[in-house]
């Protein structure tokens, strides 16, 4: 899995690895993002096991101190995995982790680049640590793992203008594949 980014004319190699995944046939799903805008710089990338992430912050911020904060996550155990069971472990994982106020909405069933997809707001008024968080998550169940782009804000909700612009914010993400004729990579990243 390869994260094509349009902004830069570049290939970003999550990790500098050709299959961060590290599963075997995985090579050919790739990841694009359209160009994010803004000042954004990747704060944090990470591979373990099975899941590859990138985390970007604004210019001048990092990912302890941050006031939105963009995550890229590519999970390998999401292959196969069926969307509506992953917004379930997510609804389940909330209600572990957020003492106050937990919800999870369904703001779109579209497919992505032709495939299984759901855009989600997610909002908590309080994590253990105290701190309100809320994030427009867009998954996308990809025929050799699962993919993930969110935007988060730290509040206990989004309103409607922020839930909105969000929601144009993760659509920067598509999937292609260059072993699928109706998702193909472009060839000039």
């Amino acid at each position: 899995m390869k994260i094509c980014s349009r902004s830069l004319s570049v290939v970003l190699t999550l990790l500098s690895l050709a299959n961060p995944l590290g599963a075997a046939g995985t090579a050919n799903e790739n990841i694009m993002l359209d160009p994010l805008g803004g000042n954004w710089q990747v704060g944090f990338q990470q591979k373990r096991g099975g899941t590859a992430i990138i985390e970007f912050v604004h210019a001048g911020e990092s990912v302890h101190d941050w006031t939105e904060m963009a995550t890229l996550l590519g999970i390998d155990q999401g292959k196969g995995m069926d969307i509506d069971t992953y917004i379930d472990r997510v609804r389940s994982s909330l209600k572990q982790r957020c003492s106050r106020g937990p919800n999870v909405k369904i703001l779109s069933k579209t497919p992505v680049s032709g495939l299984p997809a759901r855009m989600i707001v997610v909002e908590c008024q309080a994590y253990a640590s105290g701190k309100a968080e809320s994030y427009v998550q867009l998954a996308v169940a990809g025929r050799q793992a699962l993919y993930s782009f969110q935007l988060a804000r730290k509040v206990p909700r989004l309103d409607a203008e922020t839930s909105s612009r969000f929601a144009r914010f993760v659509r920067k993400l598509k999937i292609c594949d260059d072993a699928d004729p109706a998702r193909p990579c472009l060839s000039s990243h």
